[in-house]
């Protein structure tokens, strides 16, 4: 049974459960519905890092280099080299220092690769993995704050549509034709 990552890495971490974001709002700790009631530094270090995942397990050397590779210079190679900009956007976020906000996010890399590769299981495919992720997609970005601009700097601006934080009865409902695509081969001719 497919887990909720975002869900799984709070509980891994120790986290407090993370609040989803506001679709209405564009910046500032205002982009919550819910506030003071998690940790928004570990929030948005989780979640830039999940979204790291998510682009990188998109391609096929990036799933097959998450099922396999090592748990070393993971930040560079899932924001293609454009690591440093994201944990800057973090650290500043969270008013931390670059050096913590890095580690802290390699910690959490870490710990995500592993609930990853748990969730594999013996089905060590390629295709599984990058399913796996691809489902998680709008369990991740319900949290992503608005205002790290992620999308922007790993120039993936759909990310950062609004849309893809919508719920209710129809945005579920679209969430889920979206994942069901989304899962699908990509050379299909319709």
């Amino acid at each position: 049974m497919a887990i909720n990552i975002v869900t799984a890495i709070q509980d891994r971490m120790g986290f407090s459960p993370f609040d989803k974001t506001d679709p209405n709002e564009e910046q500032g700790r205002s982009e919550f519905k819910e506030k003071n009631t998690a940790d928004h530094y570990a929030q948005a270090a989780s979640i830039a890092v999940l979204v790291g995942f998510y682009q990188y397990a998109q391609s096929t050397q990036g799933a097959n280099e998450l099922l396999s590779g090592s748990t070393d210079g993971l930040l560079p190679k899932i924001f293609a080299g454009k690591d440093q900009e994201v944990v800057n956007s973090v650290a500043d976020y969270g008013f931390e220092p670059y050096d913590r906000t890095r580690l802290f996010m390699q910690k959490i890399a870490e710990e995500s690769l592993a609930i990853i590769r748990d969730q594999q299981g013996k089905d060590n495919k390629t295709e599984t993995l990058k399913d796996f992720i691809t489902s998680q997609r709008h369990n991740i970005l319900v949290y992503l704050p608005p205002s790290l601009r992620i999308g922007k700097i790993i120039k993936n601006e759909q990310l950062e549509d609004r849309t893809n934080k919508m719920e209710g009865p129809v945005s579920s409902f679209m969430h889920l034709i979206e994942d069901f695509f989304a899962s699908k081969d990509k050379t299909m001719k319709f």
